[in-house]
């Protein structure tokens, strides 16, 4: 069988390149979106970057994930070179791993995230398994990956990528992209958007509600006010020749029994 030559040009083999640097969004662009959430993001870009919401927080309540992303793209499983995206890591940014979705196997546990916290690091996002949750969750180090295992799955001859572009939940994050993670779920803003994904959410005026204000409107809401979108719903049915029966599914003589009634 031939042999697959893996070296690029320049001497790199591919597969096992690091690189030190990304180009982060400006101060003041993150500034603009730190206080956006994941559903304020999705609802402007009808839906793009939304993470597959297999990967979610794995201990409430925890903080907020938000940064630019240092990626790596591991060998499924194994978590060697983490490391060196964690050693290049900037105070404020998120670790985004894609780890293939392996859950056999933890690419990282606590004593590696006391390095993540002790860098400043805002939060690890992993398309695969962790292990040591509650070490996460003593040290305030906010994860959403796809579980957890009490098995290690380093190795020392575990391949990866730093900081090139990965795959996480089917969404696709680039180095320096701001990864945003909340209660809501998981989404990524490519850097060049930055700025006009946060003017887009200024402009459609998402408002922040606190408890007493939900609590308020869920009081002043009538018990017979039809459900929003209904309109939709009948307008939906009426074109496509669809029926709503004033009737139960098994009533005799089937499921077509009843009448239309609008």
């Amino acid at each position: 069988m031939a042999q697959v030559n893996s070296t690029l040009r320049g001497g790199c083999v591919l597969g096992l390149r690091i690189y030190e640097q990304i180009h982060r969004a400006s101060q003041a662009e993150l500034a603009a979106l730190s206080s956006a959430s994941s559903s304020d993001v999705s609802d402007v870009t009808r839906g793009r970057g939304v993470v597959d919401g297999g990967i979610h927080a794995l201990y409430t309540p925890m903080g907020r994930i938000f940064g630019s992303a240092i990626t790596v793209d591991l060998t499924p499983g194994d978590g060697l070179l983490l490391r060196a995206a964690i050693s290049v890591a900037k105070p404020g940014d998120v670790i985004v791993a894609n780890a293939h979705g392996e859950t056999s196997r933890a690419v990282l546990g606590g004593v590696i995230a006391m390095h993540m916290v002790k860098r400043g690091v805002s939060g690890l996002v992993v398309d695969g398994v962790i292990r040591d949750v509650g070490e996460f969750r003593q040290l305030g180090l906010p994860v959403m990956a796809r579980g957890f295992t009490p098995r290690s799955g380093s190795t020392a001859s575990g391949f990866g990528e730093v900081n090139v572009p990965v795959a996480c939940g089917g969404a696709v994050v680039c180095p320096g992209d701001v990864v945003i993670g909340d209660a809501e779920g998981l989404v990524v803003v490519p850097r060049h958007w930055v700025g006009e994904i946060a003017l887009a959410i200024g402009a459609a005026g998402h408002p922040e509600f606190s408890p007493e204000t939900i609590s308020r409107r869920l009081e002043e809401l009538p018990p017979d006010t039809p459900v929003l979108g209904m309109d939709s719903v009948h307008r939906a049915v009426a074109e496509r020749n669809g029926v709503i029966i004033d009737g139960a599914f098994d009533d005799a003589p089937g499921p077509c029994a009843g009448q239309r009634v609008r």
